[in-house]
């Protein structure tokens, strides 16, 4: 799992977390889109799921980029 950069994690409805692996991932991108248990849990700094995540240059949660770059973009 160490060489993936890209996730798209598209309308799973019954993902109630993301992985612990995801902290040590070299991911590049995230998305997530139309799930929204996983839109409250990776809400920047107060999400259970953020610090899984917040390491992540370019996330982006249901077409809105919450990070990009590594900076935050949109307050989500």
């Amino acid at each position: 799992m160490s060489r993936f950069q890209y996730l798209n994690i598209t309308f799973f409805p019954k993902l109630k977390s993301l992985p612990d692996f995801l902290r040590t991932t070299p991911l590049k991108d995230l998305v997530i889109y139309r799930n929204r248990i996983l839109q409250e849990r990776c809400k920047r700094r107060i999400g259970e799921d953020w610090p899984k995540i917040f390491h992540i240059p370019n996330i982006k949660i249901d077409c809105k980029n919450v990070q990009k770059d590594g900076q935050e973009v949109d307050k989500f």
